[in-house]
């Protein structure tokens, strides 16, 4: 089974940073700004791994928790936002509740200029 991350982030410049490291790790990664490429990818290519923007200006990330759980995806997800902690554990639970299995939340608000 091949590794496959699956990445859905506003911010152009992150998602080319986290598809660089997912090749060095040896994971084919699948990066988008898109919702809807996002949503299309996870039946052409299934993620073992998802990163996960909370806030974008199409959807909400808990928008897409309750995608995954609908597709039934077995990917570990993370939920990666500058939202505070407090909000990420909150979104964490509501991805656990639907059934997903999801990592420790990052808060990249000390990325952000």
């Amino acid at each position: 089974m091949d590794n496959v991350l699956l990445a859905l982030d506003d911010e152009q410049p992150f998602l080319d940073i986290i598809r660089r490291v997912a090749k060095s790790a040896d994971f084919t990664a699948v990066t988008t700004t898109d919702p809807a490429v996002f949503k299309a990818a996870l039946l052409t290519s299934p993620p073992t791994v998802i990163l996960l923007d909370l806030q974008m200006p199409d959807c909400d990330g808990v928008e897409i928790l309750h995608v995954l759980a609908e597709s039934q995806s077995r990917a570990k997800v993370i939920l990666l936002s500058g939202f505070e902690t407090r909000v990420l554990g909150l979104a964490r639970g509501i991805g656990q509740g639907l059934g997903l299995d999801m990592g420790q939340p990052i808060c990249n608000r000390s990325w952000q200029a």
